[in-house]
């Protein structure tokens, strides 16, 4: 009984979960693209990109940073063109082919000069938990430099397995003195075991509290902010 009950509740939050995707595709049917774009499991939902694009309408974000890039990057990118704001985009992945593959989408979509994308292969860093890596701080301190950022979306480096469930976990400890006072942080697949884990670490360590944008996303905004759901 106890199980067929379980299996009931998360048919309907799949079913939900997927109406918000819909819902999140349709409004966002404004930003048209001439190129497929690739979407599987591992990529942001729909609905979750929404909301970052929400959040950067809503609470005027200039700068954004990606610790993994993907459809998100391109969806941000086209935001830049058409909103005519002074958005930059930065994205931070450390598999090669798969940041080329990006730039070329960008390219047929003329929104390369709105993303920066930095090449930083995984390696041992001291934020790091265990002997899990993280992109190569070096590289990306030498890039962004000085830089101040509004938003931080943080959907890499690669975590599905146990052994390396912990792997997102420097992302915060290394940016946090790159972050404006008013700003957002963001923390995809939050209905994994490592990065529940990874969230109340944060939250003890910098004072921070995340909230659910949807199951599998959460959002921490610091400073003066308005609601983006």
């Amino acid at each position: 009984m106890l199980k067929k009950l379980k299996s009931k509740i998360k048919e309907k939050l799949l079913l939900k979960n997927n109406q918000e995707d819909i819902l999140a595709k349709l409004s966002m049917s404004s930003l048209l693209f001439k190129s497929y774009l690739p979407h599987s499991k591992s990529s942001l939902s729909y609905s979750s990109i929404r909301y970052l694009l929400n959040d950067i309408i809503i609470n005027n974000r200039k700068r954004i940073l990606e610790f993994g890039g993907g459809i998100s990057t391109i969806y941000l990118a086209k935001l830049a063109q058409t909103s005519k704001t002074d958005l930059k985009i930065v994205t931070v992945d450390h598999d090669k082919v798969w940041i080329e593959l990006l730039r070329n989408i960008l390219k047929k979509e003329e929104l390369l000069k709105y993303v920066e994308l930095i090449y930083a292969p995984l390696s041992y860093n001291n934020f790091a938990i265990g002997n899990n890596k993280w992109y190569d701080a070096d590289i990306i301190k030498k890039n962004i430099e000085n830089q101040k950022f509004d938003s931080v979306l943080i959907d890499g480096p690669l975590a599905y397995q146990k052994h390396i469930q912990m792997s997102r976990y420097p992302a915060l400890p290394f940016i946090i003195n790159y972050l404006n006072e008013n700003n957002s942080i963001i923390l995809d697949d939050t209905n994994r075991k490592g990065e529940r884990i990874i969230i109340n670490l944060w939250e003890k360590k910098f004072n921070l509290n995340f909230i659910p944008l949807n199951p599998l996303t959460k959002i921490s905004f610091s400073g003066t902010f308005f609601n983006i759901k």
